[in-house]
């Protein structure tokens, strides 16, 4: 037996779909994706979008200590969500209306797991926050802080707390940087990685420094030297004059979080973006940017994605190839068409449908006349 279509949501007519993230970090990526989702969900079903966290909420209600309270006396004032998205979002659990509200409280590498069909999975990428008028703002921007940048910008984006292998992938670093007669390095960390005085960061960008004093002493105390620094490092000639043309740039962690973050603004500005250690978010909004991305040490396997290659498997003797794909790769959109149907589905149904459409069509004819009225009250179809 089907239930009655709704007519209204829980405020009214239109849909109020909410990012909360409690008390979580909001630069994190799962506190991103959240407010990715939140935003495409309420344009797919035409509704409001709203975003909260517990610091917020404390401001409103400094007299409420509980998240479930502060819940509580958010919707008194602005309404019930229909949807919240966010790992948090089982706090509504214990609040009066839990009954009212769908919640998507996976973290962000279940949610293609969970929301996108068997057939179209792709593991090891997740959802986002990312648009084009997004980056295209980031990158004007980026070029505002960074406005000479010289030769290509190759973004080495540094996820995990550390790398085991920093010293291979910095030989690799430093024999990419002989193939260009100039190039500018930006290393950005990640929430993880804390700043930049941590040991992998060091190697990555300190130990890339010696270069201008070893360049000095000529090719073949720069080639040993070399050696001695990275750990497998390859014997080859390299031109004494590749410091004075590498730039090395970096930011600080906690003051890229006070003050003006480059992270965004170097996605959108990178020639080439390099991703070193275990970050799935990193990965998938390098992606979204159409460039191809280049692996280091990842947490997932990306050898069938197409525009995903090892560092290791790339010959970093010659410069990267500029490529570009004309559709991104992004799951972000499928995965908020996922959550619509879910809710739809259990909304509407205990059984199949997945939206009103489908459900009317469901109907037979003649529930489908009763419920039009064109048939008296009581009668069994």
């Amino acid at each position: 037996m089907t239930r009655a279509l709704p007519a209204t949501f829980n405020n009214g007519a239109r849909p109020l779909v909410m990012a909360y993230i409690g008390s979580d970090d909001p630069h994190r990526g799962d506190s991103k994706a959240a407010q990715g989702l939140g935003r495409i969900i309420a344009n797919i079903m035409k509704g409001d979008y709203i975003y909260l966290d517990n610091a917020m909420l404390r401001r409103s209600f400094p007299l409420v200590a509980d998240s479930p309270g502060l819940l509580t006396a958010h919707a008194k004032i602005y309404g019930i969500p229909d949807i919240a998205v966010g790992t948090f979002t089982a706090r509504f659990m214990e609040t009066p209306f839990r009954r009212k509200v769908f919640t998507v409280s996976a973290l962000n590498e279940g949610m293609g797991l969970i929301y996108i069909p068997r057939g179209k999975r792709v593991p090891g990428f997740v959802p986002h926050h990312l648009t084009r008028q997004l980056l295209a703002a980031e990158k004007a921007e980026f070029k505002k802080h960074y406005p000479q940048i010289e030769g290509p910008l190759i973004a080495v984006m540094l996820g995990g707390k550390k790398l085991a292998r920093a010293r291979d992938l910095a030989a690799h670093l430093a024999t990419l940087a002989s193939a260009y007669p100039k190039a500018t390095f930006f290393f950005c960390p990640c929430r993880r990685t804390e700043d930049m005085k941590d040991r992998a960061i060091r190697q990555l960008k300190g130990e890339l420094r010696d270069i201008d004093t070893l360049a000095q002493k000529g090719v073949p105390a720069f080639n040993q030297r070399l050696k001695d620094i990275f750990a497998n490092l390859a014997a080859q000639p390299r031109r004494s004059s590749l410091s004075s043309n590498v730039t090395i740039l970096d930011v600080d962690y906690e003051q890229a979080i006070a003050g003006y973050n480059p992270y965004l603004g170097l996605l959108a500005s990178a020639d080439q973006i390099i991703v070193a250690g275990e970050s799935f978010s990193l990965v998938s909004e390098a992606l979204f940017t159409g460039k191809k991305v280049y692996t280091f040490e990842p947490i997932n396997d990306y050898a069938a994605i197409e525009n995903v290659i090892s560092l290791e498997l790339t010959d970093c003797t010659k410069p990267l190839p500029v490529v570009r794909r004309p559709k991104p790769f992004d799951l972000t959109s499928e995965i908020a068409k996922g959550i619509v149907q879910t809710y739809w589905k259990k909304r509407l149904t205990p059984v199949q449908p997945l939206t009103l459409i489908s459900l009317q069509q469901a109907l037979t004819k003649k529930q489908a006349a009763i419920l039009q009225g064109n048939t008296a009250p009581g009668v069994t179809p």
